[in-house]
């Protein structure tokens, strides 16, 4: 059992990551951080997309480095197989009908950007409101967009979606922006 949420978990990884000390995660780095067969987690943490080392005085945060475009890459985002699935999916909207979809269970949202609010360039115009509406610091709010296999009556489309999330809040307001099939 994980004694900590998620977002817990998410925080203090990137406080570590950003230069906070953590013995636990250092000694965790230690043993296992060179293994990876996908890399050095520390390390894509801290080169972000720009590939430049980050150390010392001069490290930026992950929300910093940005490789320059203004625009953060994240992880996909799994959307889990089990009887309670649906209740743990995102509803998403077709704007162009009202109707609400889900992911496929099982799937991925992918090639997931913050495109505007905290951490990238772009000011989030509509922060405030997200934050009245959810609760949190406007500051905090950030628009993301991402590619995902929407549940479209029972057939599987791909389709860009787009939606406001605020870390220690949630995620909230998927819409497509566009069918891509």
């Amino acid at each position: 059992m994980i004694p900590e949420s998620l977002e817990d978990i998410g925080r203090q990884i990137g406080a570590w990551a950003s230069g906070e000390p953590d013995e636990r995660l250092d000694e965790w780095y230690d043993k296992y951080g060179s293994q990876n067969p996908n890399g050095d987690p520390k390390e894509i943490i801290l080169r972000g997309n720009s590939g430049a080392a980050q150390t010392g005085e001069n490290r930026e945060s992950p929300l910093q480095n940005n490789g320059g475009r203004g625009i953060i890459n994240l992880p996909d985002i799994q959307i889990f197989r089990s009887v309670g699935a649906k209740a743990r999916n995102y509803n998403i909207m077709d704007l162009s009908t009202g109707e609400m979809f889900h992911l496929v269970e099982g799937s991925r949202l992918q090639n997931v950007e913050v495109f505007a609010g905290k951490g990238t360039r772009t000011i989030f115009r509509d922060a405030e409101k997200y934050a009245e509406r959810y609760g949190g610091d406007p500051d905090n709010w950030q628009h993301v967009k991402g590619f995902g296999n929407v549940d479209f009556h029972g057939d599987e489309r791909l389709a860009e979606l787009h939606w406001v999330q605020c870390e220690g809040i949630g995620k909230f307001e998927f819409f497509v922006k566009r069918w891509l099939d």
